[in-house]
């Protein structure tokens, strides 16, 4: 009774290190001990493999070339990703209320921006103006909703567009 109370303390506080041997204490009681282990063992392999995996996700994340933020419902920011924190520089972002600091589009826009919606907006960090193409979508975890919002910025786009119409039309005029 003590050995299995053991084993399911070990399960309960995630102590998959702990080993059972109950050799000597009479027929069948090795092979339980054994099986003991091996459960603590496979415990032990998931859980690793759940932190590789969840490793592997974040530095994904981390190089999404997007700028990805959260807003959760009390107006609270997470920026997601070293795009997220790019874009906004040295300017402190935590609340949904910090966004006005960038313009007067940016942050009506991602207030009122429903999961499956895109807008254009302009925004102005460090006296750069950058427009960018946002969208949103919903995600659930724990019964917590969220959006999250890419910020893709399109200006190196626009600029483009705009050399070329530029080039098309001094070659009309010429």
């Amino acid at each position: 009774n003590q050995e299995l109370s053991r084993f399911l303390d070990a399960i309960r506080y995630a102590d998959f290190g702990q080993r059972f041997s109950f050799s000597g204490t009479g027929a069948g009681f090795t092979e339980l001990g054994d099986t003991f282990t091996h459960i603590l063992d496979r415990f032990r392999a998931d859980r690793s493999e759940q932190e590789r995996e969840l490793r592997h996700l974040k530095a994904l994340l981390e190089h999404v070339p997007v700028p990805l933020i959260s807003v959760f419902a009390d107006g609270r920011i997470s920026l997601w990703n070293n795009a997220a924190r790019r874009l906004f520089g040295q300017h402190d972002v935590q609340q949904l209320s910090d966004l006005s600091q960038f313009g007067t589009q940016l942050m009506p826009a991602i207030e009122r921006l429903r999961p499956g919606d895109r807008a254009l907006v302009q925004m102005q960090v460090d006296d750069l103006t950058q427009s960018l193409a946002v969208s949103a979508s919903e995600i659930v975890t724990s019964g917590r909703t969220e959006r999250l919002i890419s910020l893709h910025n399109i200006q190196t786009e626009l600029d483009g567009m705009q050399l070329d119409a530029w080039q098309a039309l001094v070659r009309v005029l010429t």
